[in-house]
């Protein structure tokens, strides 16, 4: 795995992500723009559990994968750290409570914790995979979400050297936000499986993908064409070998005691 040095200290962390306040209209763009590519995840998970049910996402955001995952059957509870980004999910009506995952607490357990494009940027990860093993029910199924740190590390050796191939490199990091690495923690598929399973759950599966879509209706015409191009092009690698993936979803569950991670 890759990490940022130096990093924020932990509560300058959560007080940036707090502290944001987008438009409303930003928000909803970002809503709809994110919605097809969550739908695609909303339907895979419902495939992985074979049911709809009850979940949990850790860094709702927007609201995004809870319109998808209602869409597919599941009801859904949103966690998130900014009270103003809450309140425009709620608007949406939806379930979405302010706090972090390791002081969450509920009566009820869940078929599902999902932390999409969250779980690389908090300040604990083993203390939150730990706190959303305690929220599952005896069935249910975590899914994380992640940036893949060995192929960053990959296409950040490739750019620096330049060349057709570093120009390349430079496409593929800056249409997956990791020209900067804004992450505190890059996971590959073969550390993060570790992980899982120090927590006591098995690995159902590992799915390479590609950040979700970005553009939106202020972005120029020939960004958003390259976006599509570029990221029709990863997926299909991603989905071959889940090391050449940008990002990848791991699916977990407490019933496995085995991994089931060709590729990884």
């Amino acid at each position: 795995m890759v990490y940022r040095n130096p990093i924020e200290r932990p509560r300058e962390v959560t007080e940036v992500y707090a502290e944001q306040a987008p438009s409303v209209e930003v928000l909803r763009a970002l809503h709809e723009t994110q919605l097809p590519a969550l739908r695609e995840q909303a339907r895979t998970l419902r495939s992985v559990l074979g049911r709809g049910g009850f979940g949990l996402e850790v860094g709702s955001y927007v609201g995004g994968f809870l319109a998808a995952a209602r869409e597919q059957g599941f009801v859904f509870e949103g966690l998130d750290i900014n009270p103003a980004i809450n309140a425009f999910a709620r608007s949406l009506g939806f379930c979405v409570h302010d706090g972090q995952l390791t002081t969450f607490t509920s009566s009820r357990e869940f078929d599902v914790v999902a932390i999409w494009n969250t779980f690389d940027q908090l300040v604990d990860p083993r203390g939150a995979l730990n706190a959303a093993v305690r929220l599952l029910a005896p069935a249910g199924v975590l899914v994380l979400r992640v940036l893949n740190g060995g192929l960053y590390a990959r296409m950040r050796r490739r750019w620096r050297r330049g060349g057709s191939a570093g120009r390349v490199a430079k496409a593929v990091l800056a249409q997956n936000n990791l020209l900067t690495f804004p992450y505190r923690w890059g996971f590959t598929p073969r550390s993060l499986v570790r992980l899982i399973e120090s927590a006591g759950l098995g690995v159902l599966g590992v799915r390479g993908d590609v950040l979700v879509p970005i553009a939106d209706e202020w972005t120029k015409r020939w960004a958003r064409v390259e976006e599509r191009a570029i990221k029709r092009a990863l997926t299909r690698a991603a989905r071959s070998d889940v090391r050449r993936a940008p990002w990848f979803e791991i699916y977990a569950s407490r019933q496995l005691s085995s991994a089931a991670t060709t590729g990884a």
